[in-house]
Formats: structure tokens, C-alpha cells, sequence
């Protein structure tokens, strides 16, 4: 909720009364809420590899984590780099379309920038999740599109099928 209520804040600043909202992976659940609680912002949802995480969906792929490398030494500047690039590879599922080199300078950009980059591979679990107060994603009003490729290795196309599936039209 929190991160929902920063985004409509920057709308706000920005004077932007309604956006189309993208939302991938966890982020879905900001889309989640601005469209369950604050349907007047959003001209549309767009869901890109997120989940229900309802239960009785698939886990991660088999050998996702043994494609993730392992935790690099983060006072290594270069091997953070290394470290993401790889990381990312294993999350592309072996698309081809994957840019090994753009992930890479993109990684060396945000170690870079990064006050204490260690905190940025921990950050998912020190979130406190909560959900819309108004419903789920069947009370979603707003035109929705669910985008979700059939290599996603962390939410495997079922995951895909079942948000589709819940929300209406």
C-alpha cells in the first residue's frame, strides 16, 4: 500500500490524473491496489510476469536456483556485476532475446549507484505485503492486459493463465 500510495504521490506532483499503469513481477500488486482501490488513476493495468500467487500454482522452474548464481563478496564491485548479469540470465528462462551485454553495463550501473548494494539482493523479504483494501484482482473495473512469455522461470505460464483468469473480461 505504501508503494502504491508513492506512486499516485508522484502523479500527483507530476499533476497526472490518470496513467496506464505497467506493473511486473511483485510490482503487480501496486497495480493491484491502484486498480482495486484507486480505479479513477488508472486508465489501464498492465500485468507483465506477475502471479495470483493463489495456492496450487507451480513453483519456479526446476534448476531456476541452480542457474542463479551464487552470493558474491558485495564489497566486489565487479563481481555485484557479475552477480546480476547472472542472475537476470537464469530469471530470461533462456530466451533468446536476452542481451547478455546491456544486462551487464546496466549492472555495473547500479552497483555503482547503490548506497549498500548487499541490501538491494534482501530487500523482497524485509517488505511488509498487504493487499488492496476493496477486494482482489475480480473487483478490477479498469481495462486489463496480462503479458506472460511460456519461459518466465520464477512464475511459470499457469500463473499467467490463473490472473487472466481472474480478472473480469
Amino acid at each position: 500500500a505504501g508503494l502504491a500510495a508513492d506512486a499516485l504521490g508522484l502523479l500527483d506532483v507530476l499533476g497526472v490524473e490518470r496513467a496506464h499503469v505497467v506493473c511486473r513481477s511483485m510490482s503487480g500488486g501496486i497495480g493491484l491496489i491502484i486498480g482495486v482501490d484507486h480505479p479513477d488513476r488508472a486508465a489501464s493495468l498492465t500485468f507483465v510476469t506477475t502471479s495470483t500467487c493463489e495456492p496450487g500454482l507451480p513453483g519456479p522452474s526446476a534448476g531456476l536456483a541452480a542457474r542463479v548464481p551464487a552470493d558474491p563478496d558485495p564489497a566486489d564491485p565487479a563481481a555485484m556485476a557479475d552477480f546480476l548479469t547472472g542472475q537476470m540470465k537464469a530469471y530470461s528462462g533462456g530466451s533468446p532475446y536476452f542481451d547478455e551485454a546491456a544486462t551487464h553495463a546496466l549492472a555495473q550501473r547500479d552497483v555503482a549507484r547503490a548506497r549498500d548494494i548487499a541490501a538491494t539482493l534482501v530487500n523482497h523479504y524485509a517488505m511488509d505485503i498487504d493487499g488492496p483494501k476493496r477486494g482482489g484482482f475480480a473487483d478490477i473495473t479498469v481495462p486489463a492486459l496480462v503479458v506472460h512469455g511460456e519461459l518466465d522461470p520464477v512464475f511459470p505460464l499457469p500463473h499467467g493463465r490463473a490472473l487472466r483468469d481472474a480478472i473480469p473480461g
